[in-house]
């Protein structure tokens, strides 16, 4: 059997897809003209249709193909997707999706986006970026709103801004000798190069730095380290992103933490976003009950639409140590089998960060510590370049002119714990310990008097070197309505059914 008879004779259907209505709700623009007078003929007026380049046209068929097919709400946003995108008259196929993606009061689809960068898009999936090399808050300066400041949460290793001296809690104000506003605060962020003036704390710049962003691996293991609390021995990592990279550091780490006798670990996802469930799904073997591939402990389930959720039956069940290939993820030297996690977390933990901590909830005591929900990231995506669609997947012959750097980053399933719940679902973990991100404590990452780390230590009995309270929160000023996430931010990314059907398709 072909491939395209896994997927129902897919290109039969997709074809019907020449048979477009009309992709705007909008009304038809008509010619201008003067207002007739009784001396006037008057002209007919006859309504213009857009003219849309070949690039365009194609591109608007890649993603109404995928959304019609794959898209979990494929079904709730049939219409819109039939309706809108039409390649004779879609004009921006991205803004257009965004406007289509399924909305139904807090369920929404706020993740899935198309791209004309779809190679850039793909290196960010595994942190790589072209970058300082610093993860910022936005604040305002004061009370006026005039200015805004970036505050450093962390900085990454051997990144320009860790060269130059930046670190954790250092306010950067100016630009190019001007103050930051609401108005040039995206200028300054992603600009390639200029020079900055920062400040360790204050409002007044007392610092310059000089930065040329370069394109780097952001390794997002940013410290690591084991507390003994009465003899109880407790981990520590802090983990901005689960790209393929970090297994084999993660799986060190996890040796090192069994050996020494770790029986709890204090897992900081307080900026991380997300990435990949197989990277996601090794930590879990870590950190989780141990499990061969003969005990189908299940870890995770998903549900895909309806035209996919029969098909796809033997991918949906997902076990505790089991990869995709039946195999298992790593041997009893590297999994922990931790009694209790605490799980360090902010509104900037999303995706495969909740659905790590979903899985792992029915088997290990978790107790979330923060001040604020996590994103509520409740389904996986699929990363499909063009290419991927037209030749591997689908099999349509060569990829149309224009859009081999086009991609998709389309949610095909929902996922839940082995009972079929989703905690997270639609608002995100609320914490069990609160405590508030304050980068201007004048502690870094890993130290046992910063604050989240303060507290989640204080919750696993360790008295360390400083009180905490919940009432130690920043000294800084109101944050500013719009905050710069990474491009990475909100990923559960499962490419392996992808894998799956092109190796039977090969095969075949």
């Amino acid at each position: 059997m072909s491939l395209r008879s896994k997927l129902y004779l897919l290109m039969p259907v997709l074809c019907l897809g020449l048979a477009f209505t009309g992709c705007s709700d909008d009304e038809p623009n008509y010619k201008r003209t003067d207002p007739p007078t009784p001396t006037d003929p008057v002209t007919p007026v006859t309504p213009t249709t857009p003219t849309i380049n070949a690039t365009i046209q194609n591109a608007t068929s890649f993603v109404k193909q995928v959304a019609s097919e794959i898209y979990l709400w494929s079904d709730q946003t049939a219409s819109a997707i039939n309706n809108k995108l039409n390649p004779e008259t879609c004009e921006d196929p991205i803004k257009t999706w965004e406007e289509i993606r399924y909305k139904n009061g807090d369920i929404q689809d706020k993740w899935s986006m198309v791209t004309d960068d779809y190679a850039s898009f793909y290196n960010s999936t595994q942190n790589i970026e072209v970058t300082y090399g610093w993860d910022v808050n936005i604040y305002y300066v004061d009370s006026s709103h005039k200015t805004i400041c970036f505050v450093v949460n962390f900085v990454y290793e051997n990144s320009p801004a860790a060269n130059a001296g930046i670190k954790r809690g250092d306010v950067i104000l100016t630009y190019n000798g001007k103050d930051i506003t609401p108005g040039n605060y995206e200028e300054a962020y992603y600009s390639a190069n200029g020079t900055f003036g920062y400040s360790h704390g204050g409002v007044d710049p007392t610092d310059t730095a000089d930065l040329t962003a370069i394109e780097m691996y952001e390794n997002p293991i940013l410290a690591q380290k084991i507390f003994d609390i009465n003899g109880k021995k407790v981990g520590y990592i802090h983990y901005t992103g689960f790209d393929e990279k970090s297994i084999e550091p993660l799986k060190a780490i996890s040796k090192e933490y069994k050996e020494a006798g770790v029986t709890e670990l204090i897992l900081d996802l307080r900026y991380n976003g997300g990435g990949l469930v197989k990277t996601e799904e090794t930590m879990a073997a870590m950190y989780g009950p141990w499990a061969d591939k003969n005990s189908k402990t299940l870890y995770q389930q998903d549900v895909y639409n309806k035209k996919y959720n029969e098909a796809w039956a033997d991918s949906r069940f997902h076990y505790l140590n089991v990869n995709d290939n039946g195999e298992n993820y790593i041997d009893q030297s590297y999994n922990i089998g931790l009694q209790k996690i605490y799980a360090i977390v902010s509104s900037g933990s999303a995706s495969a960060s909740e659905s790590l901590l979903v899985g792992l909830m029915p088997y290990v005591p978790i107790e979330i510590v923060g001040s604020e929900n996590t994103h509520g990231k409740y389904c996986t995506g699929w990363v499909l370049s063009a290419p991927m669609w037209y030749t591997d997947l689908t099999d349509q012959g060569s990829t149309p002119d224009g859009i081999s750097n086009w991609g998709f980053y389309v949610m095909v399933s929902r996922y839940a714990d082995k009972d079929g719940n989703c905690p997270i679902m639609p608002n995100g973990f609320a914490p069990t310990i609160q405590a508030e991100d304050n980068p201007d404590d004048g502690y870094q990452l890993g130290d046992a008097r910063e604050t989240m780390l303060a507290a989640a230590l204080q919750a696993a009995g360790y008295a360390g070197t400083r009180a905490f309270t919940a009432n130690n929160s920043s000294l800084l000023g109101q944050k500013f309505e719009k905050q710069i996430r990474p491009r990475n931010f909100g990923l559960r990314i499962d490419n392996r059914l992808i894998d799956k059907l092109t190796k039977n398709k090969i095969e075949e």
